[in-house]
Formats: C-alpha cells, sequence, structure tokens
C-alpha cells in the first residue's frame, strides 16, 4: 500500500516528469550530434578512399606496381577511348555487384575531360572511380575503380548510435533517482506542515502551523493556512457563544415550565388530567435533556469541555443513575437486570458527572427504542485490569424506524474518549448493546 501511495506521491510525479523532459531533450540533441558526426565518420572514409585510389592511378599512370595498403580491397585499371574501352590491369576479388549496377566504363559511356571522382555506396563496399589522361595522348584516359569495405566505419557509426542511446538512458535513471532523493529534502518542510496539521484538533485555541523564514511558497502556504484556522477558531468560539447563550436561556423557562406542572400534578388528582400533565412533564424533561445534550455538544465540537478527574467506584454510580430514572423505567413497564461479577468494588478514574451523563443517555436510549419484553441487561465484571460494562437491550423495530440521529450516543463516545475510556456499541439480530471498558 505504502510502495501505490509512492506513486501518487508529489516526488514520484516530479521525478517521472524530469524523466520524460530529460529524454525528449537529450533525444534531440543527441539525434543532432549523431548526425554530424555519422556525416562526419563517413566525409573522413570518402576522403581517404579518394586518396587512396588517387595514389593507386598515379603508380599506374607511372607504369609502376600499385602499393596496396590494408584498407584497400580489390581495383580495376581500364584504358578508354573514343573507340573501345580495355580493362588494363585487375587486383583483388573485385565485387561483380558493380559491373551489374553500373555500364560507366563502356565505350559509349566515354565522355571527353575528366570526371571528378566518383564514390559509390554499393552493399558492403565503397566504390571510388577516379580518372587521368593516358601519358600518351589527350584523347584516352586511364580509369581506375578502387573498392574498399565500409564495414568498420559503419559499424563505427552504429557503435555511437549504441552508446549514446545506452548512456541517454543511464543518464535519465541517474537523474530519475537524484531527482527522487532531492525532492524528498526539497519537501520535507511540506511533510513536517502536514504532520503538524494532523494534530491539530478543531477547538476555540488551536495550534498554528510552523512559518518558514525563508519567505518562498512554503512560508505563504504555512500563512495561508494559518489565516484559515484562526477563521476556523472564530467559527467555533460563535458556534460555542450561541450554543452556551442559547442553552442559559432555555434553562430557566423550562425550569419554571417543570416546576408548575409538578405543582398542578400534586393539586389535581383526577386521573384524566394527571396523565396530560405526566406526558407535559416528560417533554420538558426530555427538552432540557436536548438542552444539555446540545451544550455538551458545543463544548466537544469546540474543546472546551472541563474534566475533573476523580476515584470512585462504578457500581455506586450506577446504583444512583438507576435509582433516579426509576420512575421512568417503570412509566414504561421496563424490568432491569442487574448482574455485578467479582471485584466490581473497584475504583476507576474519570469525571463523575460526565460518566453519569453515559450512563442515563444509554439508559434512556434503551428506554426510547428498545421492547419491554425482555429486561434490559446491565453487566459489569473485571476483565485484564479493565472493568467492562455492557447495557444490552431487545430493539423494538417500530421505534427504531423512528429512530433519531444518534446524537446521544455520539456524546456517550466522545465523554467516554476524553476520559481515556472505549465506548463500542453494536446492533445485530435485534439487539442492541453498548458496551464500556475502562482501565482500573
Amino acid at each position: 500500500m505504502k510502495f501505490l501511495k509512492f506513486f501518487h506521491s508529489i516526488r514520484f510525479k516530479v521525478a517521472a516528469a524530469f524523466f520524460v523532459v530529460f529524454i525528449l531533450i537529450t533525444s534531440v540533441f543527441n539525434f543532432n550530434y549523431f548526425q554530424t558526426v555519422r556525416q562526419s565518420l563517413i566525409k573522413t572514409h570518402h576522403e581517404n578512399v579518394t586518396i587512396n585510389a588517387q595514389r593507386i592511378l598515379e603508380q599506374i599512370k607511372n607504369d609502376s606496381l600499385p602499393i596496396l595498403n590494408r584498407e584497400v580491397h580489390s581495383y580495376q585499371s581500364w584504358l578508354t577511348s573514343f573507340e573501345n574501352s580495355q580493362k588494363t590491369s585487375e587486383v583483388g576479388e573485385f565485387p561483380q555487384v558493380f559491373g551489374e549496377t553500373f555500364d560507366l566504363l563502356l565505350p559509349e559511356a566515354y565522355v571527353s575531360g575528366l570526371d571528378p571522382p566518383s564514390i559509390l555506396e554499393i552493399g558492403h563496399y565503397t566504390f571510388c572511380l577516379v580518372e587521368a589522361f593516358s601519358s600518351t595522348d589527350q584523347m584516352s584516359k586511364t580509369s581506375v575503380v578502387v573498392t574498399f569495405v565500409n564495414e568498420p566505419v559503419y559499424k563505427q557509426v552504429h557503435l555511437l548510435k549504441k552508446s549514446l542511446l545506452y548512456n541517454s538512458l543511464v543518464a535519465a535513471f541517474i537523474s530519475f533517482i537524484a531527482v527522487i532523493i532531492v525532492s524528498g529534502f526539497v519537501l520535507k518542510p511540506i511533510k513536517l506542515l502536514i504532520a503538524k496539521a494532523k494534530g491539530i484538533r478543531a477547538s476555540e485555541n488551536m495550534d498554528r502551523l510552523p512559518r518558514s523564514n525563508a519567505n518562498d511558497e512554503l512560508a505563504e502556504l504555512s500563512e495561508t493556512m494559518n489565516e484559515m484556522i484562526s477563521r476556523i477558531e472564530l467559527s467555533i468560539r460563535d458556534q460555542s457563544q450561541f450554543f452556551a447563550s442559547a442553552a442559559h436561556e432555555l434553562r430557566t423557562p423550562l425550569a419554571n415550565m417543570l416546576s408548575e406542572i409538578e405543582l398542578r400534578m400534586a393539586n389535581n388528582t383526577e386521573p384524566k388530567n394527571k396523565a396530560v400533565f405526566v406526558s407535559l412533564r416528560n417533554e420538558v424533561l426530555r427538552l432540557n435533556r436536548l438542552v444539555q445534550d446540545f451544550l455538551l455538544m458545543s463544548q466537544l465540537k469546540s474543546d472546551t469541555l472541563t474534566i475533573h478527574i476523580t476515584q470512585f467506584r462504578l457500581d455506586d454510580l450506577l446504583y444512583d443513575v438507576l435509582e433516579k430514572m426509576n420512575p421512568s423505567i417503570e412509566e414504561n413497564e421496563f424490568n432491569i437486570s442487574l448482574n455485578t461479577g467479582p471485584l466490581t468494588e473497584a475504583k476507576i478514574r474519570g469525571d463523575k458527572s460526565k460518566m453519569e451523563s453515559i450512563l442515563v443517555n444509554i439508559i434512556q436510549n434503551a428506554l426510547k427504542y428498545g421492547s419491554n419484553t425482555k429486561p434490559i441487561r446491565i453487566s459489569q465484571n473485571v476483565i485484564n485490569n479493565t472493568i467492562e460494562l455492557s447495557i444490552v437491550n431487545q430493539i423494538d423495530l417500530n421505534r427504531q424506524r423512528m429512530s433519531g440521529n444518534k446524537l446521544g450516543l455520539w456524546i456517550c463516545g466522545k465523554l467516554a474518549e476524553k476520559q481515556g475510556f472505549r465506548f463500542d456499541t453494536s446492533d445485530e439480530n435485534g439487539v442492541f448493546t453498548a458496551s464500556l471498558t475502562i482501565p482500573i
């Protein structure tokens, strides 16, 4: 996975782009260089062929036996005029391909005057035709056709082509590796910014990214992101202030409504009216809990929630919560099955009020969406230096279809996380389970 991630990284993309550009540029320059050197090698070869052919011609004109160097493969000498063309000598295995291809030395091809040396490339041979007037008169000519094997020259050209191609690929690959290494150092500040940004959490007082003193694009990026963080802080602060103000404004009227309803319930004994007051009281209590949840959510979102760590027994807190919620439990006709294993008197470290909020939210969730055909099972056990608390209830499918946005469970998870606990939920086979894992 890490290997695939590298192929999507900026380092690889920059190195690949440099590799392609390097290949394209060097290909153009190497092609021009190759053509120049190739033409130079062939031109030098032709000049050497011409010099050797003229030397042989001079020796033949002086009636001396030509001395051939190892570069000469073979030659023919001809005496040509208007009337006939006669071969006067031949040394070496002269290639037949020349005579089969060109009829330059036939009498009808005779031209008065001397032609400049002619170079012909046929197959693996280079032919050079040179002429000179005969020593006896100016009406006949001595012509010499000298052959040279051109394989060494073109072998040099081929080796040059392979060498340029090989060197270009090796240089491009080395450049590719070098760019990856260098880009790693160049992009290191960006990786530091990424690592720092990953550690920043949304709150009213967020950390800032380090700013480079180089006054480059990275410094501009850091400054821009810090400005964005400042705007996020301001937005969180405004949001927290709104929730806090709204919760404060709603608490007083809700408390007054609850007191008024409970007073009327005490003074009114008619069953019909009492049922109405009970329903109103439950709705007010629900609104009051919703206000508390919104306030908690605001504090959790802005990271302004204060945690007061103390030591307390979880089983004692659990009994207190069940006692406080007993009216709601009885009203919804639920039964509680409580199972506490040995060593449950062990103390835990956490925020007692926040832990109480967690328990209340879980039990309320069971009362709201559970079926009272089976009891709510609460178990508490000590396992491997941790207290495992689980609350299990049967799901009412009709109520589940009308379930809300699970704000209470989200708050439970965040409150547990703040205290160093683990909170898990599962919904399988019509059974909902909420579990807390608390280190002792």
